[in-house]
């Protein structure tokens, strides 16, 4: 099999973050250490790369992606060579100017994490006060013409709140609901914010299809749970999943890797990463250590 590039590739552009969230995976710091943090002449490198490998979109990830000074110069210099840029935020550093800048910078929408219709809920998970900065954060968009994806991190503590939490989402004119089921066990949660099984995850898609049907919003849910589904229909499907083939993940010291969660290759900094990322890929083939498979054939069976 020949694979020549991804089409999407994700960069852990940085470690800090304002938020500490109960169903994190990365390791985060706090919001002004940046040790290890690539550098803007790195982030250029990588970016320089991608260009030439004829990558179609890079997506500015984190722990908190909009801590980086310098992510609007980034965004700007990959636009410039042809790269759609997307990002994701809690919404904390989201000001009426920032949402200026982003646009100015070529983002064309901001993905905004919003976990429960209430505070209530949504700080629970999130820390004190993090709702009403989101909610602030979704009028800044507004405001400044910028289109919104909201993104719905689910677990069982948010799990019966999801309606209403997508009831809240249409409520401020988004276009877009991404729902992401949390693996149990895939995540250190535990007790009442535990992650989700497949029959539960299997729900929470069936909850989101029928509160978002006929509204004219997108929606799209994790690449594992939509395989479950997909495989469901059709049991003979194999489990061929496009974070394998089409996506790249960068992470932050530079390795790189072919799924959300997989170990990463090689160096991205010094000018291979193509290299790396045909190295991830080939032993994702000869030996799939990708913790969602089991999920996937458990969410067939429930979907089924």
């Amino acid at each position: 099999m020949s694979v020549h590039a991804p089409v999407f590739v994700t960069w852990m552009c940085t470690r800090r973050c304002n938020l500490r969230c109960e169903h994190c995976y990365v390791g985060v710091t706090g919001p002004s250490d940046r040790r290890g943090e690539p550098t803007t002449e790195q982030g250029r490198a990588l970016i320089d790369q991608l260009a030439r490998a004829d990558v179609c979109l890079l997506s500015f990830a984190g722990a908190e992606p909009l801590l980086r000074e310098d992510i609007f110069e980034l965004a700007s210099y990959a636009r410039g060579l042809g790269l759609t840029v997307v990002t994701s935020t809690n919404g904390i550093c989201v000001t009426d100017d920032v949402v200026r800048r982003l646009r100015a910078a070529g983002f064309g929408s901001l993905q905004i994490s919003v976990d429960g219709a209430s505070a209530d809920v949504h700080d629970r998970l999130r820390g004190s006060g993090s709702f009403e900065r989101a909610r602030a954060a979704i009028d800044c968009c507004g405001r400044g013409g910028l289109p919104i994806t909201i993104a719905i991190a689910v677990h069982r503590f948010n799990f019966d709140d999801l309606p209403r939490t997508i009831d809240l989402a249409r409520s401020v004119g988004v276009t877009h609901v991404k729902l992401q089921p949390v693996l149990e066990p895939g995540h250190r949660l535990s007790g009442p914010t535990a992650g989700l099984s497949a029959p539960e995850a299997m729900a929470a898609c069936s909850v989101a299809e029928r509160s978002l049907d006929g509204t004219g919003v997108k929606l799209s849910i994790a690449s594992w749970a939509a395989l479950g589904r997909e495989r469901s229909r059709d049991p003979s499907a194999p489990l061929d999943c496009s974070e394998g083939f089409e996506v790249g993940l960068v992470y932050d010291d530079g390795s790189v890797g072919s799924c959300e969660g997989g170990r990463g290759y090689g160096s991205s900094y010094d000018g291979r990463f193509l290299e790396s990322w045909r190295a991830a890929v080939r032993a994702q083939m000869e030996t799939p250590t990708c913790a969602c498979t089991p999920f996937i054939q458990r969410a067939a069976r429930v979907a089924a």
